[in-house]
């Protein structure tokens, strides 16, 4: 597959490819006075984090160097790619601390005399720091400890002897044979205090000397009450870097389950008025992708006026089978009534118009090379192109509003040709058009359903005897979207990250929309 974003530099089709700049260094030389040396420390910040004003989950990580970079051959676990891939997405993520090895070090601090000292400077002088200086969400149901080989030694070590810090334990390939000591004394003396969430994984080429202890320290944190334990042996897994980068993202997503899975707003949302006419694409970019065939959507110097997109499986001599996508950028649906969407057209050589050239909406695709891994519902559009000559027609509006409420909504043009039937389609002038609704702060309490408490601290409880809300929506008073997320069975929102004031929350229904204001302590 081929990911492509059109831009109009003397009409050549290019790629585009985003820069990971949200790591920085918290300091070069940080004190570790339990041990009395100092250390690189590292952050990796959320790409949304200067401007959000939201708290975030922390993940101490060790092992600093292959972290984000590749430093001294130890290779490079693609935090921060994997991280900005999954917010991209449309997923939450964390702050994530990197803390470098000692290299001489490494072995007394993560596996022998040093071991409590190192855990000591985390719990007790790193994680302060980091609290003080950055919007984090300091309890521990939100504070998480990983690392891979010793450093997953010493996060299952720090995870069970803090477990009043550490709710999350993520251990790619943990050398549990390498303890000091017996460990499985040490797991009885600990015992269970709190629930922890435990992520282990071994690489199958790595052998007996990590797979089994893996095998066994599953049963014994099972045996002692960790309910949330995930095991797993990767299929021709090797003992480096690059296969623990390839796990990460399964990791964090099952460690932060409750966290994660929540639906960010596309910071890329445009609001209506959108038109585009492919003669502006650096501001306005327009997204391609190719799934079969060698044919791609193009520029082309057709249109009213020109430049039109293009896509054709004809080849020149023969038929050939496609299928390619053009997508617009996501849409912003939240605070606009009415919305509809409009484009011209022409087609020529077609066989089955609503087959072969079909318009789609989706709200939940946030990028990736196939589209189709996304929910896409066909649009009805009347008066199109005949299918037969090189006439431009300008369709019936297309009515969207059944996506008012909506943070990220694509409108896509998806071709399919066969190796019998290979259309020309021709596309130009896409708009989108809507009327602004603002959000009105004087808000009567609707009858039917209550919030508790309000105001609020921490969780916020939706009580209704005769709806079941799918998704919540968080504004400000000035009607900028928040957040977003799926409504759980128990009917809760966690909203111990926002800053105190007040807020308009949108519940969605399969009945409609209902608007609610509540007051964040």
């Amino acid at each position: 597959m081929r990911f492509f974003v059109l831009f109009i530099f003397l009409g050549v089709l290019v790629s585009s490819q985003a820069q990971v700049a949200n790591v920085h260094i918290v300091d070069q030389a940080f004190y570790m006075p339990q041990l009395d040396r100092s250390r690189r420390i590292c952050i990796y910040l959320p790409p949304n984090y200067e401007n959000s004003g939201l708290n975030y989950p922390v993940i101490y990580m060790h092992d600093g160097q292959n972290l984000f970079e590749e430093v001294l051959n130890y290779g490079d676990m693609e935090i921060d790619e994997t991280l900005n891939n999954l917010a991209s997405q449309g997923y939450k993520v964390p702050i994530v601390v990197g803390i470098d090895n000692g290299e001489d070090q490494r072995t007394n601090e993560y596996v022998r005399g040093e071991r409590d000292a190192y855990m000591q400077f985390i719990v007790e002088t790193l994680k302060p720091y980091i609290d003080i200086n950055y919007r984090t969400l300091s309890d521990r149901e939100n504070t998480a400890i990983m690392g891979s080989s010793f450093g997953g030694l010493i996060s299952w070590y720090g995870a069970i002897k803090y477990q009043n810090i550490f709710s999350k334990c993520g251990g790619f390939s943990p050398a549990y044979w390498a303890f000091m000591g017996n460990i499985w004394d040490y797991m009885s003396e600990q015992g269970f205090q709190h629930d922890i969430r435990f992520y282990q994984t071994a690489g199958e080429n790595e052998g007996d000397q990590y797979i089994l202890p893996l095998r066994h320290m599953e049963d014994s944190l099972i045996h002692y009450g960790f309910n949330n334990v995930y095991s797993k042996v990767v299929p021709n897994g090797n003992h480096w870097s690059s296969d623990w980068a390839a796990d990460f993202k399964n990791a964090y997503l099952w460690l932060f389950s409750d966290y994660a899975v929540e639906i960010n707003p596309s910071p890329n949302s445009l609001v209506p008025p959108y038109t585009n006419g492919f003669n502006d694409m650096a501001n306005q970019p327009v997204y391609t992708r190719s799934i079969e065939g060698d044919q791609v959507w193009k520029l082309a110097n057709y249109g009213n006026p020109q430049p039109c997109a293009l896509i054709s499986g004809y080849d020149g001599s023969i038929n050939v089978a496609n299928e390619d996508w053009l997508i617009t950028p996501a849409f912003d649906f939240t605070n606009v009534i009415n919305p509809v969407l409009q484009f011209d057209e022409a087609i020529n050589y077609a066989s089955s118009i609503e087959a072969e050239q079909s318009i789609l909406i989706s709200t939940n695709y946030f990028g990736g090379d196939d589209p189709n891994s996304s929910t896409w519902t066909k649009l009805n559009v009347t008066n199109r192109a005949s299918g037969s000559d090189w006439a431009f027609v300008t369709v019936s509006t297309i009515d969207l509003s059944d996506y008012v409420g909506e943070d990220s909504v694509h409108i896509a043009f998806k071709y399919i040709s066969t190796a019998s039937s290979a259309a020309t389609w021709e596309i130009d002038n896409i708009s989108i058009t809507s009327q602004p609704v603002f959000i009105n702060t004087n808000l009567s309490t609707n009858s039917n359903m209550i919030l508790h408490p309000n105001p609020v601290r921490d969780v916020l409880n939706i009580e209704s005897e005769n709806e079941n809300y799918i998704t919540a929506s968080i504004f400000d008073l000035q009607g900028r979207i928040l957040r977003k997320h799926k409504i759980q069975e128990q009917n809760l929102i966690n909203v111990n990250d926002l800053k105190k004031g007040v807020y308009i929350l949108k519940l969605k229904s399969s009945k409609g929309i209902v608007l609610q204001r509540f007051v964040k302590q």
